[in-house]
């Protein structure tokens, strides 16, 4: 995206703004250097970013989400995992930020970015072909995948489980597949008089296969280096478990074993390593959570993007792809955020991206972001069916239960457009802000601004309940870049948005405490749209000679708007 990721002085102001007029000069909003968050609130979204981050690894059985041949899939910080009766695959991935350019690129710096996926195989050599995987440990949570145009291929309701048992992998011993601390781990469980030496892996794929000075088995890939800490082994003596010496000792350049010291045979034993990544090229962190929600009864919803991670077909030679794919999602924690209730992924066969979302009082959410896909999941009768641009808005609203689309529609023109924030009303409306430029963004006739006057426009859409048709639609902004991150909306059907403008000529008020630019690159703007969409009610800059930006804005019951900012004006 256009931001800069350079340090500023930050200041953090709340701005209450009067309902009719903005009273008193303000003296700071935001400078954002980062995608723009949507979230109800700082704190929640925080909050909220955090429990999710924290829920343990689960594991999901393959009902035709991947390649035939597996027969589990797992998903944790910086790569994928597929479990099959012999192997277990991972799909590690990594990425460098693309080049930004500033005033004029209106795409997102993630869709620059430059990513790599290697695909390593951790082979059980000797290992029983037919050993059956099993899970175990069930979960609350369930995944949903409404991806691509045909719901025939859509998955839903899968399962997840908290342990993969493969039983008798080999003679005597079981695999356990488990995590802790969201960390991946595996079991190898050796019943009494079974022989542990005949456990070996056999690293395909690898760059690089070692044991380093610590006893920690690395192994390094194209994308980064995967590191399993040194093994705990301990055999249970009368009940109690008894720690014993053990170590991974290397075989050749792919292949390693395990060492045993003081094992008595007539014991049952456990080799327990644990899996540590690391990205060289810059973090192994690839799910970002941009909006939050929360529904009345504590739920939270995230929602964002994450990498895709398609496993290959076959049981062919792992190799290291170039792939700049992402998928968006919606996840529904709990209240206590102790558990996934639904993790649901949209998208089709480009990017998708999510950055708002927005629940109802029946907990249907409403997430909002941009797509490539001209094959993103759209509904019968929605507004706009077809991919118009290289990059259009999408609308998707999904069901309570995460399972189904209520509607799900496109936004936007011939240029690239995209949606940072959304809202709903109470009777189901959902309004949304972001950037296009698109001279042929839909608008409505009697819209507030019906063309196209810069590089790229702000946009405020009210879309109807059942995503058919415009309420209204209308551009906001000057002859340079305007872009709205955050949107709010008051009872009476008012629609507050704040962001960021290049505009020197951005429409203010008569009754505006700042009417002219402040001097900077770029300054905050808020404004209030009537509910017809037809006029600005107030509309302000909020800047000094700095970088100014706001991104977060909410509405009180009294029609006064709160928006969260930084500012990088001394």
């Amino acid at each position: 995206m256009l931001f800069h990721r350079t340090a500023a002085l930050l200041s953090i102001a709340t701005l209450l703004i009067q309902a009719q007029v903005l009273s008193a000069p303000l003296p700071v909003v935001a400078v954002k250097s980062s995608p723009p968050v949507v979230p109800s609130s700082a704190e929640r979204l925080s909050t909220a970013r955090k429990q999710y981050g924290q829920l343990p690894v689960s594991f999901e059985p393959n009902v035709g989400q991947a390649p035939a041949a597996v027969r589990f899939l797992a998903r944790t910080g910086g790569y994928r995992v597929a479990l099959l009766p012999t192997e277990m695959l991972f799909a590690f991935q990594s990425a460098t930020p693309g080049l930004t350019k500033d005033k004029g690129a209106l795409q997102p710096s993630h869709l620059s970015t430059k990513t790599k996926t290697a695909l390593v195989q951790m082979q059980l050599v000797g290992a029983d072909s037919q050993a059956q995987l099993e899970g175990i440990d069930a979960l609350p949570g369930k995944v949903n995948y409404l991806k691509g145009n045909d719901p025939s291929q859509w998955r839903t309701d899968v399962a997840t489980y908290g342990r993969v048992k493969s039983k008798s992998v080999y003679p005597g011993i079981d695999l356990i597949y488990h995590s802790e601390y969201g960390q991946l781990e595996y079991d190898f469980v050796v019943a009494p008089h079974a022989d542990p030496g005949r456990i070996r892996l056999r690293f395909s794929g690898a760059k690089r296969v070692f044991i380093d000075k610590q006893g920690g088995l690395v192994v390094e890939s194209e994308a980064g280096q995967m590191r399993q800490l040194p093994p705990t082994v301990y055999e249970y003596d009368s009940g109690n478990k008894r720690q014993l010496q053990g170590r991974y000792v290397q075989l050749n350049h792919q292949t390693v074993g395990f060492s045993v010291v003081g094992h008595n045979q007539s014991r049952k034993l456990v080799i327990d390593p644990v899996l540590a990544y690391s990205s060289y090229l810059g973090g192994g962190s690839f799910e970002s959570s941009y909006g939050v929600a929360v529904d009345e009864a504590g739920n939270a919803y995230v929602s964002g993007y994450t990498f895709s991670a398609d496993f290959p077909t076959t049981s062919d030679a792992p190799q290291t792809q170039s792939s700049g794919d992402y998928e968006a999602f919606v996840a529904k924690l709990n209240a206590t955020g102790t558990a996934l209730v639904y993790s649901t992924y949209l998208g089709g066969g480009g990017s998708d991206l999510s950055y708002g979302v927005a629940v109802d009082r029946a907990g249907n959410a409403y997430v909002s972001g941009l797509t490539q896909s001209t094959n993103f999941p759209t509904t019968t009768g929605a507004l706009q069916t077809q991919l118009r641009g290289p990059e259009d808005v999408f609308i998707t609203k999904v069901n309570a239960a995460g399972t189904a689309l209520v509607y799900s529609t496109y936004l936007g023109g011939s240029d690239y457009d995209y949606s940072y924030g959304i809202a709903i009303d109470t009777t189901g409306n959902a309004y949304l802000t972001g950037n296009t430029s698109s001279p042929d963004f839909p608008t409505t006739s009697d819209a507030a601004k019906t063309q196209l006057s810069g590089a790229g426009d702000a946009f405020v859409t009210k879309l109807n309940a059942t995503g058919t048709t415009l309420t209204y639609s209308t551009f906001l902004g000057g002859k340079d870049i305007d872009i709205g991150n955050s949107i709010a909306v008051d009872r009476a059907g008012n629609a507050y948005v704040t962001g960021l403008t290049y505009s020197t000529d951005f429409p203010t008020t008569s009754d505006a405490p700042q009417s002219q630019f402040g001097g900077g690159d770029y300054d905050a703007f808020v404004a209030k749209l009537s509910a017809a969409g037809t006029a600005l009610v107030y509309s302000t800059y909020l800047g000094g000679k700095g970088r100014d930006e706001g991104f977060g804005i909410a509405v009180d019951r009294t029609a006064s708007a709160g928006g969260l900012s930084q500012s990088g004006s001394l």
